[in-house]
């Protein structure tokens, strides 16, 4: 026999599933509601505060799993940040849009057109906010596109111009089998001078040739005269347009140029000018160069220039000099020939007078909002260039948007694995510029190769890059230079499958993202890599696989300290916690540990949850004394010993009134807070009279909240050789645990035998101590002390709790420990 003394060297590492003579000094079989603090040791998380509520109607059955699909999105519009949550998955039932204001933390109404709350049962895809609106995509949609033909609505309108004449020219005007036509006169006299039929013998003979001779000329210098002024470019146009007219076709002549109105049909106007084309323009539905558009035309018609069958670009006609509409003179610019009007790509709201208005698409919002509110909308810019082929249509125009974020001051919209950029700070702008080149503004739009099977739902930043997760695989695209369409790239980054089911979270320079595979949660951190844009992506669960119950829903990150928050669908009631210290430059991990922050389950079910400026705000839907409600608690990351009492849910009795108190309220209570004489004194919720009887209470120093427990299961010491690895012949009795406490209340410690049931308390110390001055009568006492607890069991056959006292804090610092070993010789 033996007899060992030692002290745990750590009390910080967590829980691990590792066999237990394997586990690191410090990690434990569970630990629920302690915070893993380096510093001070394993302290009891503080209670959660009471913020705000928010009324809903009774949920329908079923709601239990339904709430499981909710997802939270954190944005900030307007200079003030916000928290929305929604349902994700498709159902009948469909579910409350929430919004939470961070900075007053208080509950925003929403309100939903008629046309948005229908599209609600379909889930929410995703979510993502620009400038002070916030965009919501919508399960398995496509927008409602509505295309029009710029060069079929405005072919009623053509326009003739007769840039020069020349003599014996055919001006030829042709609409399909209708052609009609205007030959120039010759540029010479046809006609001849004859002189013969006048006698030799007349005595008048030379004044009659000389008449003779003098009407010739006169005949030709009027041919002449004539013939010069019948080849000017109005006398044709004239000429064409009287052909024109008495062949039924609608036009008015303005100088050289002829417009012509009201075509009926499809068939193209086109003309000829018996020689190269130069002196003859029609501009009607399609030209061949830019110098074939005549300088009259009615404003608004728009021409396809087709230099060849791959080079086309429309131009359209704007007035030269300000005026109304019409045939006039114009100006040609680059235009698109199908126009495209988007109605309903997203669900897109906005706050205005405290209250959030949400509709299916901008116009449906512009009706939405009240009357006189001064916002300008944003609506999808339209296209002013090309067509489907030059400048095509978006990717999630004909597949349901996956994701949306915002990189680089650009709108991310992500369909499949396509990934579409919009024009910088031009969120709705999704076309480019000019079908005839690109710019560095234009929008975006890529693929990785080999991944069109896959889907994106998922990403972060991480070192200036963008990690998009998808069902299969994770893609980066880089941020180290300004993106632009021909630099862009989506290379794929590594091969992940089944991460998308919570949002991946970045903290400082990593990055979180969780996976589900086999019924295992993980829990997976991304860092960068030895080379540029390299990443490297490793589990931070190894030694826990079946402790995370469930399919992930979200990551929340913190620092100071480094913590990442997980919810899953398997823990209704509470959150995984990991914390851990890294060194200077990320080189080494010092320590990390997870845990688990449960809350009682009168408390309601977990929606979501959020950062705040203490820690973290958790929202629950909770059936309370006045009705069904989403309620918002307030979790510390703090800590340090808390001012009020260890309630979770907890507010000041003056505000009674205001909290949303669980329709069970077998576990509530109240108590006094620390700074009181009579600290952290407290009874039973129904027998509050009691506490406010005092003498010298106050209502307001007086706390209500609902009790929650903490506790933790400690890995039992084996006894070790000089080369750390354990000895496990023979048998090890642990005799007792010796506890040093700083600053706490009560203490005690369960034993559990093989059975793994805790039915036995072996130490229930609340802290008292006769003559100590730090234990007045009335008061419950916070002191530094070392308690001891005897236990006298095989490390291998019993299990120990140590749990803390009702509402009051625990800080364990060290524990020592004492073994006896018996080995057969």
């Amino acid at each position: 026999m033996a007899k060992v003394q030692g002290t745990f060297k750590s009390l910080v590492r967590g829980v691990s599933e590792q066999v237990p003579h394997d586990r690191l000094e410090g990690q434990h079989y569970e630990q629920v509601n302690f915070v893993s603090d380096p510093i001070r040791g394993l302290i009891r998380r503080r209670g959660s505060r009471f913020l705000d509520k928010l009324a809903i109607s009774p949920p329908a059955a079923g709601y239990e799993e339904r709430i499981k699909g909710y997802r939270e999105h954190s944005f900030t519009a307007g200079g003030t940040d916000y928290s929305v949550l929604y349902p994700s998955r498709p159902s009948a039932a469909g579910g409350p849009i929430v919004l939470f204001n961070k900075d007053t933390q208080e509950f925003v109404p929403v309100s939903l057109s008629s046309a948005a709350a229908a599209q609600i049962p379909n889930g929410i895809s995703s979510a993502v906010s620009v400038g002070r609106y916030l965009l919501l995509s919508v399960n398995g949609h496509t927008p409602t596109v509505t295309q029009t033909d710029m060069v079929e609505g405005t072919a009623s309108n053509a326009s003739i111009w007769v840039r020069g004449g020349a003599y014996s020219r055919t001006y030829s005007i042709t609409r399909g089998s209708l052609s009609v036509w205007y030959t120039t006169p010759k540029s010479y006299y046809e006609g001849t001078l004859d002189t013969s039929d006048i006698p030799y013998d007349d005595s008048e003979y030379q004044k009659k040739v000389n008449d003779r001779v003098y009407a010739y000329q006169t005949a030709v210098n009027q041919y002449i005269a004539e013939a010069q002024e019948a080849i000017q470019p109005e006398n044709i146009a004239e000429q064409l347009k009287i052909k024109l007219q008495a062949a039924g076709i609608q036009c008015a002549r303005t100088g050289s140029h002829i417009h012509v109105y009201n075509l009926p049909g499809n068939d193209t106007m086109v003309g000829d000018d018996g020689g190269d084309g130069e002196f003859l323009r029609v501009t009607h539905r399609e030209v061949g160069d830019l110098s074939e558009l005549t300088k009259l035309h009615v404003v608004g018609v728009v021409i396809r220039v087709e230099v060849t069958a791959d080079d086309v670009y429309y131009v359209k006609a704007f007035a030269k000099d300000p005026g109304g509409p019409g045939f006039q003179e114009v100006v040609w610019r680059e235009w698109t020939g199908f126009e495209v009007d988007v109605s309903d790509p997203f669900l897109i709201g906005t706050v205005y007078n405290g209250t959030m208005y949400l509709g299916f698409g901008s116009a449906d919002l512009e009706s939405r909002l009240p009357g006189g509110n001064g916002l300008d909308v944003p609506d999808v810019v339209e296209r002013k260039s090309g067509d489907n082929d030059t400048s095509p249509l978006p990717d999630f125009f004909e597949r349901p948007i996956s994701y949306m974020t915002v990189f680089q001051d650009r709108l991310v919209i992500c369909s499949g694995a396509n990934v579409f950029m919009s024009s910088p700070s031009d969120y709705f702008n999704w076309f480019r510029k000019s079908a005839l080149r690109v710019d560095p503004d234009d929008p975006i739009e890529v693929y990785a190769l080999g991944a069109e099977d896959d889907v994106i739902r998922g990403g972060a930043t991480i070192d200036r890059n963008l990690i998009l997760t998808g069902d299969s695989l994770h893609y980066a695209v880089s941020g180290r230079d300004a993106i632009t369409p021909l630099n862009a790239i989506v290379s794929v980054q590594a091969a992940h499958e089944s991460t998308t089911d919570a949002q991946p979270k970045s903290l400082g320079n990593l990055l979180f993202y969780s996976q589900f595979q086999g019924g295992v949660t993980k829990l997976h951190q991304m860092q960068v890599g030895a080379f540029a844009d390299s990443f490297g992506s490793f589990s931070v669960t190894q030694q826990v696989e079946k402790y995370i119950m469930g399919r992930p829903r979200q990551l929340v990150t913190s620092s100071q300290p480094n913590m990442v928050l997980m919810s899953t669908e398997g823990n209704e009631y509470g959150l995984y916690v990991f914390t851990f210290l890294d060194s200077p430059g990320q080189e080494q991990r010092l320590f990390d540990s997870w845990s688990r922050w449960e809350w009682c389950d009168k408390l309601g079910r977990l929606l979501g949850m959020t950062t705040s400026d203490e820690g973290f705000t958790v929202f629950t839907i909770r059936e309370t004394t006045e009705g069904w409600a989403v309620v918002a608690d307030e979790f510390s990351r703090d800590s340090g010993l808390d001012d009020v009492p260890y309630f979770d849910s907890h507010i000041e009795y003056t505000s009674l009134a205001d909290r949303a108190a669980p329709a069970d309220s077998s576990e509530c209570a109240a108590a006094l807070g620390r700074l009181h004489p009579r600290r952290f004194y407290g009874k039973p919720l129904d027998e509050v009279q009691d506490v406010l009887d005092l003498s010298d209470v106050k209502p307001e120093d007086v706390y209500v909240g609902t009790q929650f427990d903490s506790y933790y299961e400690p890995t039992a010491p084996y006894p070790r050789d000089r080369n750390d690895n354990a000895l496990l012949a023979g048998r090890t009795v642990l005799t007792n645990l010796g506890f040093t406490l700083a600053e706490s209340a009560g203490i005690s410690v369960e034993l559990a035998g093989r059975d793994g049931v805790f039915d036995k308390t072996i130490l229930n110390d609340a802290g008292f101590r006769i003559n100590d001055p730090l234990s007045p009568l009335g008061a419950v006492p916070l002191t530094d002390r070392r308690v001891s607890a005897y236990i006298g069991k095989e490390i291998r056959e019993h299990r120990l709790r140590i749990r803390s006292r009702t509402w009051t804090p625990l800080n364990i610092a060290t524990v020592e420990w004492t073994i006896q070993t018996f080995n057969r010789r």
